[in-house]
């Protein structure tokens, strides 16, 4: 489509999505660490439907193949510092077939 300046907008995922098609809800496993944070509370007002539980690997867990360590720039700093997010990388790798970083907040 275009915009009218000559660009094309960006398709959303819901223009993927058939007319009439019912989209089945969305299911994350979520670490109970983080409970408080403002991607869980964004995540709820959206409507996903979470289980808080202890996992050993990740954050969220999407599926049995799809795993997502989420990192705030701070921490994904000082985690490269400490060589902690390989071994995280490493073990994400080892226990799901996809999985994701995902890197949270604005640069300077």
């Amino acid at each position: 489509m275009d915009n009218g300046a000559g660009r094309e907008e960006q398709r959303t995922l819901v223009g993927f999505i058939p007319k009439g098609a019912r989209a089945e809800p969305v299911r994350l496993v979520v670490d109970h660490r983080e409970k408080a944070s403002l991607m869980v509370a964004e995540l709820s007002r959206l409507g996903v439907s979470m289980e808080f539980k202890s996992l050993k690997v990740g954050d969220y867990v999407v599926s049995e193949e799809v795993a997502i360590e989420r990192k705030t720039l701070e921490d994904f700093a000082g985690s490269i510092l400490d060589r902690r997010l390989f071994e995280q990388a490493r073990a994400l790798r080892e226990a799901y077939t996809h999985p994701l970083l995902l890197l949270e907040g604005r640069g300077p």
